[in-house]
């Protein structure tokens, strides 16, 4: 261009770059080649920075800087106070978004179905609910909401109007005179909700704000990470900022919540607790126990980490000493010989209940329910595809019979599963244990146990049957919710009731 023709690249030293990842785009690249930024033997350099070292389309920012020169992580910017800290608060929708379309180029929603399918009245009635309770009646003076949409800004807008609330709001469309004043009184506080789309994701410096709305949802963690950035600059007399994730039902379109930005399940609730704070303790509990990174909560870690360390001390119901020592698999010191009842490697939980883990089908469970000086055992199933509880039709007088007629059940249909049950035997059992099962034996029964086990079968067996004790009792809590539903389901052409 002419403007640019009227530099001389010879009296340039340096090229400073703000919001750095875009210097990938065409029209930065064609001012960087000017000056011969990146050139073999070029003299000027390119120094940038930007808290986004990812772009949205995937594009490296390698092709045009030649190192990180310096790197900071989120949790080491709280760590060391540069940012305030962050109190997500996750508020499910119950919307269903499991049929908006993905890109197949961005890995993003559409955006026209994603606006269509959130701008919906209950939804946006719920996050003004969320945010009187949580922010307006708490203190918070400024609050900031990411739409999808201009439709989307100004139905939201009036679901806060409709409160009382002063809600404004911008878009790209509102004049620049105009988009500087409504952007001055929310800086100044006298604008407590600010609505946007698209506009205030980057760029823009507004410490005051402590409160975002995450009204749209995204598959991106560059762009959630650019919203959650508004909220997290420092401001005289600002303790944190609160975090109000609005969290909808995606089926298999995982979704980029605050958690999952620490690598933490998308589902997991901080339970309003600062997510710094979370992250440390749940660095702790994976360290002790590596399953406890699938939790949904800290609670839900801790009785993980609590199954774990009962398991690694003493494990009575399993008999560790004994399945070491024994060169049957399934013999077993416990006086009622229930593991010679049945083929199927069922294992007893603390409770006295039974588990049987089907690949591809979900987890049984039997129990024994007592009337009078009798007991009748029962079975039930926990489907794996939709996590269903559903009760099976056996009931029994004996526990034989009642793992009888769950083999037989599990032949009938679903024969496929129940074969391949026996079909992954491993290969030379006789062979001794590998590396990785010697490390997992180690976590969990402790190295000089771990070291006794000679087999790859044994050690396999050993395995399976601590895994699934620790699974039992989150399962058991699952068909107890369930069972209290009163769901009925059809399975297979099989109708049962819970």
């Amino acid at each position: 261009s002419l403007r640019l023709s009227s530099l001389d690249p010879t009296e340039f030293k340096a090229i400073i770059v703000d919001e750095a990842h875009h210097a990938t785009a065409a029209t930065y690249r064609r001012v960087l080649d000017y000056f011969g930024c990146g050139s073999p033997g070029g003299a000027v350099h390119l120094w940038g920075c930007t808290a986004t070292l990812r772009r949205h389309d995937g594009v490296s920012l390698g092709a045009t800087f030649d190192q990180v020169s310096y790197h900071r992580t989120m949790l080491e910017m709280w760590d060391e106070g540069w940012l305030c800290k962050a109190k997500p608060h996750r508020i499910e929708t119950g919307l269903d978004l499991s049929a908006v379309p993905v890109s197949s180029t961005t890995k993003e929603f559409s955006q026209p179905k994603l606006a269509e399918a959130v701008n919906d009245a209950r939804r946006n009635a719920l996050i003004v609910e969320a945010w009187v309770e949580l922010a307006r009646d708490t203190g918070r003076r400024s609050t900031l909401v990411f739409c999808v949409d201009i439709n989307h800004i100004r139905t939201l807008q009036a679901a806060f109007k409709a409160e009382g609330v002063a809600a404004y709001a911008v878009d790209g469309k509102t004049p620049a005179d105009e988009r500087a004043a409504v952007l001055q009184g929310f800086r100044d506080g006298a604008i407590p909700v600010l609505l946007n789309c698209a506009v205030y994701t980057e760029g823009t410096d507004i410490p005051i704000t402590d409160c975002i709305i995450m009204a749209r949802p995204t598959k991106s963690s560059v762009l959630f990470q650019q919203m959650l950035g508004r909220g997290l600059r420092l401001f005289p007399g600002k303790a944190d900022c609160l975090i109000l994730d609005m969290v909808d039902n995606c089926g298999r379109n995982t979704v980029v919540t605050v958690p999952s930005l620490l690598g933490l399940d998308p589902d997991f609730d901080t339970n309003g607790e600062h997510v710094d704070a979370v992250y440390s303790k749940m660095k702790q509990f994976t360290a002790e126990c590596p399953d406890a990174v699938l939790a949904r909560s800290l609670a839900d870690a801790e009785g993980t980490v609590a199954r774990h360390r009962r398991l690694a001390r003493d494990a009575p119901d399993l008999d560790i000493a004994h399945l070491i020592e024994s060169t049957n698999l399934n013999a077993t010191r416990d006086p009622t010989q229930w593991r010679k009842l049945s083929s199927l490697p069922f294992t007893k939980s603390a409770d006295g209940d039974f588990f049987l883990h089907v690949r591809g089908v979900g987890t049984v469970r039997v129990y024994a329910v007592h009337e009078g000086d009798t007991s009748r055992f029962h079975s039930e199933l926990m489907v794996k595809v939709d996590d269903k509880g559903v009760a099976l039709p056996l009931v029994a007088d004996s526990l034989e019979a009642a793992f009888a007629g769950v083999q037989s059940y599990l032949q009938r249909g679903f024969a496929r599963e129940y074969q391949g049950m026996f079909e992954h035997a491993l290969r030379n059992p006789n062979e001794p244990p590998s590396a990785k099962q010697v490390a997992l034996l180690s976590r969990m029964i402790g190295q000089s146990r771990a070291s006794q086990i000679a087999t790859k079968g044994k050690a396999s067996y050993i395995i399976s049957q601590i895994m699934t004790r620790q699974k039992s009792e989150g399962v058991a809590r699952k068909f107890s919710r369930h069972r209290a539903k009163g769901a009925a389901k059809i399975k297979r052409g099989l109708v049962v009731k819970v």
